[in-house]
């Protein structure tokens, strides 16, 4: 027969003034809580860039030497600390998008800023994560080749392997209009540089979505 300790339920004292278990303990158990949390997050973002097979995509403007650095900034990215989100949204910038030039190493490391965008990021590491989507918006348009020569042609698979590499272009367009809602949520915020952002990329992409 089980005893009746063993049955009784465990009630939790009240804590009243001079109890040696304070607010501060309190704030300290929450704490460890919210650490606990980000450390659960982090181990799942882990897993997830971890999972993409980063050596498979590349870049027209950097050797796959340079590209081995993209998983280990995005991980960075989502770092609580704004500085080194920040400098890892500097490189990023340039390693995929690199003065408007995408390459296929963009598609899977697009939808981990977008993520970023949407946990909510300070406002300079924010403002930088809406340049980057901001051109891809802007540089990654349908390209018009009923006019191109055999010189066009030569330059086109010499920048960026065209027609092969255009695939995912498209992938990337695809990807930034699934979250028009959330660009159109930030043409609304009070970082003027954010918001215009946000609203030069809406335009940029209206031409391809219905609404």
């Amino acid at each position: 027969m089980p005893s009746r300790l063993a049955c009784r339920r465990m009630v939790v004292p009240p804590i009243v003034s001079g109890s040696s278990f304070t607010n501060s303990n309190l704030f300290d158990a929450s704490v460890n809580a919210g650490v606990i949390r980000l450390k659960l997050l982090m181990t799942d973002l882990q897993k997830r860039i971890q999972s993409v097979d980063w050596d498979s995509f590349s870049h027209p403007c950097y050797p796959s030497s340079h590209l081995e650095q993209v998983p280990g900034l995005l991980l960075s990215l989502f770092d609580s600390t704004e500085s080194v989100a920040q400098a890892a949204i500097n490189k990023l910038s340039h390693m995929i998008a690199h003065q408007g030039n995408a390459g296929s190493i963009s598609v899977p490391a697009l939808p981990f800023l977008i993520e970023r965008i949407e946990q909510g990021s300070p406002s300079p590491v924010l403002e930088e994560l809406m340049v980057v989507v901001y051109s891809f918006s802007h540089y990654l348009s349908p390209i018009d080749t009923s006019q191109w020569n055999d010189s066009d042609w030569a330059l086109a698979r010499r920048s960026f392997n065209y027609p092969d590499d255009y695939n995912w272009t498209c992938d990337i367009r695809k990807i930034l209009i699934q979250k028009l809602e959330r660009f159109r949520e930030l043409v609304q915020h009070p970082n003027e540089e954010i918001a215009d952002y946000a609203k030069m990329t809406l335009e940029n992409l209206a031409p391809y979505c219905n609404t």
